[in-house]
């Protein structure tokens, strides 16, 4: 787990001037700044992100037996708190030269550019699925127009195969047409050849000729 003495949003708030400065490696390590007094009146602790209250953590040294703290134990309290490891979702760690808002600042950055690495990354992915489902409904469109042209070559087959049946169907009733007429014609032929029947039959009776009986 980090440690607020090696984040860079560590500050020293300079109490008189009301600034705010880069806590440096001295006072990471001892828990005072460099040639300053070790006084609580002169500055505080500070997380410039607040992510944690230091002064409040800090401020529980006030409850010692004596009414006060000296020197030594103020720093030395300092050093502790902030020397202390802790889940902190905010730290990044401290680049020296750079002061809290530096820091910050180039957090924020960070930040903007991995939000708009996702976003492309996003758009990216939007993409390709709408050009996967693309050529998804082309492929199923091809199977469709596919299976709809099948079905329509079938109909034709279909369609031709009983336009055949019917005509072999008619041609039949004509070729059997054209027999039976031509039996008729051949029959009416044979009719005609043929000599008629006679009309006397046997056992008739003849009548003789009258002879003619000259006139006086």
């Amino acid at each position: 787990m980090p440690k607020c003495s090696d984040c860079g949003f560590l500050a020293v708030w300079m109490r008189k001037d009301h600034v705010l400065e880069e806590a440096s490696e001295y006072f990471r390590a001892h828990g005072y700044p460099e040639h300053i007094p070790q006084d609580e009146t002169v500055y505080q602790v500070k997380c410039f992100v607040r992510a944690h209250d230091l002064i409040l953590e800090c401020d529980t040294a006030r409850e010692n037996p004596k009414g006060g703290l000296t020197e030594h134990a103020y720093a030395l309290h300092i050093r502790n708190v902030i020397q202390e490891r802790r889940t902190c979702p905010s730290f990044r760690p401290w680049e020296q030269g750079f002061s809290p808002k530096e820091h910050a600042d180039r957090h924020f950055q960070e930040e903007q550019l991995t939000k708009q690495h996702k976003h492309e990354n996003l758009t990216l992915f939007v993409a390709m699925l709408g050009v996967a489902a693309s050529v998804a409904g082309i492929g199923i469109g091809a199977y469709y127009n596919h299976e709809a042209a099948q079905i329509e070559a079938d109909a034709t087959r279909e369609s031709a195969r009983q336009q055949i049946e019917a005509s072999d169907r008619q041609t039949t009733r004509l070729i059997e047409a054209q027999r039976e007429a031509t039996q008729m014609q051949i029959d009416a032929q044979k009719a005609l050849v043929l000599p008629a029947p006679a009309t006397a039959h046997l056992g008739t009776k003849l009548t003789p000729p009258v002879k003619a009986e000259p006139h006086p």
